[in-house]
This record gives structure tokens, sequence and C-alpha cells, in this order.
């Protein structure tokens, strides 16, 4: 049976991502999640703290966030603080992709598919509205 490492009292759980980089996750989570090797991967400007799994043939990657809140293919994870390697559940909301856009578009951060910033002013614009997808 493995022993589960033991976090210094008032330090928040910490997973080493390499390069001088750390996920901080809440300890239930941490005891779970410890095991894997996680890496940090970047995308769309933001590292995210990521493993990879293979079935066969096939690798895929699964970021830490999503493995935290269970989160299903079709929404995403929001981190409120806007650190993506801030893993913690107070600090992730699993929202629909629209509700997603206009989380960013309240705060003034988001980018609409089409690469352009999304505002609040310009939200109304069709363009930066999300065609709905036949099912």
């Amino acid at each position: 049976m493995l022993k589960t490492p033991s976090q210094p009292k008032n330090d928040l759980p910490i997973i080493d991502l390499g390069n001088g980089l750390k996920a901080i996750l809440d300890q239930e989570d941490y005891n779970r999640l410890y095991l894997f090797h996680w890496v940090a991967k970047k995308s769309r400007g933001c590292y995210y703290a990521c493993r990879r799994e293979r079935t066969g043939k096939k690798t895929r990657w699964i970021r830490m966030h999503r493995e935290v809140t269970n989160c299903p293919k079709t929404h995403v994870v929001h981190h409120r603080n806007y650190n993506s390697l801030d893993n913690r559940k107070a600090n992730l909301l699993v929202l629909t992709p629209m509700d997603h856009k206009f989380e960013h578009a309240r705060r003034g951060k988001a980018v609409n598919i089409h690469r352009e910033i999304v505002t609040p002013a310009n939200l109304a614009d069709p363009k930066f509205q999300q065609k709905p997808e036949n099912i």
C-alpha cells in the first residue's frame, strides 16, 4: 500500500510540473492525483497541468482541472482567478462553452472563435455568437 506524502501544515498541496511551475490542489485531490506524472503544457498562452494517458496505440492528454471537477466533454472548466495552475475546487467552475465566453466577456478577457477580443459592447455582434452545432 502506497503512503500519501504529507504536506506541511498551512501550506497548500502542490505538484511540481517541472520548469519551475507548480499546480495547486485541495488536499483530497492531491491524495488522489499525486501518483500520476504531471507536466506543464502550454495552450492558448496559458500553462495547464496535464498528464498523458495511453490506450493501445493512442495517447491523449488529460488536464488536471478536468480531473478535479469531473467535467463532462460538453462543458469547459473556468479558473475564477485566471491562474490556470490553481486547481483548487473553490477556484474552478464548470460552464457551458457559451457561459464561459460570457464570463470572459464580463471580465473583458475573452477571445472569440475569430481570435478577436470580445467585450460586452461588441458581444451583440452576430459574428461573436457561437453557431449551434447540429447533433
